[in-house]
């Protein structure tokens, strides 16, 4: 099997810079591994969170497509999404017209992060969003989660964890201002109609292409 990661989603319970680290990572995996939870519950939680390898399986040339590998796409989520009240929400392809599986190998978990009871699953996500390691139900999570607030060295990883967010941030900020502003000055440009592409181009710091495309009305990025 294979799990094809998925990127941050909004309102996600674990923020991702934090699991950058591999002390970290490698905390939470154990707490996974030792929580007792079922088949299903430790592919949506383990491999969610630490996928083995990265990006979607691909077949060399010759390989038949039955030679894919089964692939899990995990959401876990800070409410619970589909509001029925279900630790676990397992979405899967099937024929319409006949209700049977299509069996392709391919499917979609949603672990409601909001779910809160005496099984392992609900007690595992009570500490994944637990702020303080005293009242966390694993001792492994408590000692980490105790190590990052507590200590010189934790707390010294977390600032520049959020050191780092906050200039990837500042960057992506300036760097949609500067885009905007050309953008502005095309649309100027193309609105006295007195220019052609090549001299917008020139102007605004867009390629021919871009221009061309503003022109049509279309979004660029």
């Amino acid at each position: 099997m294979k799990v094809i990661p998925v990127g941050k989603m909004q309102n996600a319970i674990v923020q991702q810079a934090p699991y950058e680290h591999v002390e970290l990572r490698e905390t939470i995996r154990k707490a996974v591994d030792d929580a007792g939870l079922n088949v299903t519950e430790r592919w949506a939680l383990n491999k969610g969170f630490f996928p083995d390898g990265g990006g979607f399986p691909l077949l060399k040339k010759g390989e038949d497509f039955a030679q894919l590998p089964e692939t899990y796409v995990i959401f876990i989520t800070e409410n619970d999404v589909m509001k029925k009240g279900l630790p676990l929400y397992s979405v899967e392809r099937i024929i319409k017209e006949t209700g049977e599986a299509f069996g392709d190998g391919a499917h979609i978990l949603f672990v409601n992060g909001a779910y809160r009871s005496d099984t392992p699953l609900g007690k595992l996500m009570h500490d994944f969003s637990c702020t303080q390691p005293s009242q966390m139900n694993y001792k492994v999570l408590a000692d980490r989660a105790r190590y990052f607030k507590e200590s010189k060295e934790g707390i010294a990883i977390m600032c520049k964890a959020m050191e780092d967010m906050r200039n990837q941030a500042l960057e992506e900020g300036i760097k949609q201002g500067v885009i905007k502003g050309k953008i502005d000055v095309a649309f100027r440009m193309l609105k006295k109609g007195d220019f052609t592409d090549e001299e917008i181009a020139e102007l605004s710091g867009l390629s021919i292409e871009e221009i061309k495309k503003l022109s049509a009305g279309e979004d660029i990025e």
